[in-house]
């Protein structure tokens, strides 16, 4: 509600302003589940329920608090597991990024690698960059952070123009130099755990 309000008050706010703020608004949303979490952790005690009592009123009034409190191990309980299956599939798409290597790698030639080379001098990148071409993958995407790598699919020497492959690596130079790959990671994490809430996403 608070990112909506802000996007309705700053009309002409830039699209990198919205990025920045919505990417806040997620880790600020992280620390206080932690916070939140924490606190829950230290103060709950879950009771024992009653053995061998008459169900009177008295009796299911003070048996309700506790019920709620099974009831919400149960729920943690389902939220644990729900959780391992996302940890799980989210390692698992980070080793399968991570093999870029064996993506059946084509050189670009020195053309593309001068140009990525110009174009991040000039976008202020200090690391360096490599670039490949790849009959393994069907989009561009960019991958690692002290070593970024961007790597493009062979169709676009055939499909595209040199200006709209030149578009493409601008694009991802422009993710490197936001350090994207980063913020993405630590918004993948924060997404994993935080599956079950929709303003997340």
């Amino acid at each position: 509600l608070f990112y909506k309000l802000c996007l309705l008050t700053f009309k002409k706010i830039k699209p990198s302003g919205k990025h920045n703020l919505s990417v806040l608004l997620v880790i600020i949303s992280f620390i206080w589940f932690v916070i939140t979490f924490l606190h829950l952790l230290i103060q709950t005690d879950v009771p024992a329920l009653p053995v061998n009592k008459d169900l009177t009123f008295e009796s299911v009034r003070t048996l309700f608090p506790k019920l709620t409190a099974y009831t919400s191990s149960i729920l943690s309980l389902a939220y644990l597991s729900m959780l391992g299956f996302m940890l799980t599939r989210l390692a698992i798409s980070i080793k399968q990024a991570g093999n870029w290597k064996q993506a059946s790698l084509i050189n670009p030639g020195q053309l593309w690698i001068d140009f990525t080379n110009r174009s991040a001098l000039l976008l202020r990148i200090n690391r360096k960059v490599t670039i490949w071409f790849s009959e393994s993958i069907q989009t561009p995407f960019t991958i690692g952070f002290l070593k970024p790598v961007i790597l493009l699919p062979v169709a676009c020497l055939t499909h595209l123009s040199p200006d709209q492959i030149e578009a493409i690596i601008l694009h991802e130079l422009s993710h490197i130099r936001r350090n994207d790959y980063l913020t993405n990671l630590l918004l993948s994490v924060v997404e994993t755990l935080l599956f079950f809430n929709p303003a997340v996403f």
